[in-house]
C-alpha cells in the first residue's frame, strides 16, 4: 500500500470529498448530505483485530456511517466489522430512542485485497429467503479497490463512479493517470486539495 492514495489522513478537513464519496457509494443524492456530513472520528492507528475504526461520519442529523479501511485480510475480519457495526447501531438506537426507518447507520468497508467472488461491490442486508428487509435502515457496503482498479484499466464501458472511486483508492501518487482518474469525481480545487495533503 506503499505511496497509495487511500490512508487514514484522506478525509481529514475534506468534508466536500468526503460527501461525494459516500454519496457514489451509497447512492444518497448528494444534495441531501451537502454541508450535513460531519467527520466526528479519526483514528490513526488501526490494529489488527481491534475494534477501532478509521472513521465514523455523521449526517443529516444523528444518522452515522463508519467508513473502514482493511489494509489486511485476517480471519475473524468480516465479524469484527459486523460486530463493530451492531456496536454503533445498539448506542445510537438506544441514545436518540429513535425506533424508525428513516434512521440509518451505514458501515462502507474499502478492501484492499480481492475477494473470493466476482463482484467489485457487495451491499449487505438483513432479509429473508424472499427478499423482505428485516429492517430498512442497516446496509454494509464492501468495496473491493483491487477488482475496481483491474476493471478500470480493463477498459470496460460500464465504468461507474464506484469504481472509479476504488480506482483512486488503489491508485499510486504518481500514476500517470491520476489525474485523469480524479477528474471524473473531483473538481481542480478538490484535486489540488488532495495532493497537498502530508
Amino acid at each position: 500500500m506503499k505511496d497509495k492514495i487511500i490512508n487514514s489522513t484522506l478525509f481529514i478537513d475534506n468534508e466536500i470529498i468526503l460527501t461525494k464519496l459516500i454519496s457514489d457509494i451509497t447512492d444518497i443524492p448528494y444534495k441531501k448530505l451537502h454541508n450535513n456530513v460531519e467527520l466526528l472520528i479519526n483514528n490513526n492507528t488501526i490494529k489488527k483485530n481491534t475494534k477501532k475504526k478509521d472513521y465514523i461520519v455523521t449526517f443529516n442529523n444523528h444518522h452515522q456511517l463508519i467508513l473502514d479501511i482493511n489494509k489486511e485480510k485476517y480471519q475473524g475480519l468480516k465479524t469484527n466489522n459486523y460486530s463493530y457495526f451492531l456496536n454503533i447501531y445498539s448506542k445510537n438506537t438506544i441514545e436518540y430512542n429513535i425506533f424508525n426507518q428513516n434512521y440509518m447507520i451505514i458501515q462502507i468497508n474499502f478492501n484492499t485485497f480481492s475477494n473470493k467472488n466476482s463482484n467489485y461491490i457487495d451491499v449487505f442486508e438483513l432479509k429473508n429467503n424472499n427478499g423482505d428487509k428485516y429492517i430498512e435502515n442497516f446496509k454494509i457496503y464492501t468495496l473491493d479497490i483491487v477488482k475496481c482498479h483491474k476493471i478500470y484499466y480493463q477498459n470496460n464501458k460500464n465504468i461507474n463512479k464506484k469504481i472509479i472511486w476504488g480506482t483512486l483508492l488503489y491508485s499510486k501518487k504518481n500514476d500517470p493517470n491520476i489525474k485523469k482518474i480524479m477528474k471524473s469525481i473531483l473538481n481542480k480545487d478538490e484535486i489540488k486539495r488532495l495532493f497537498t495533503k502530508k
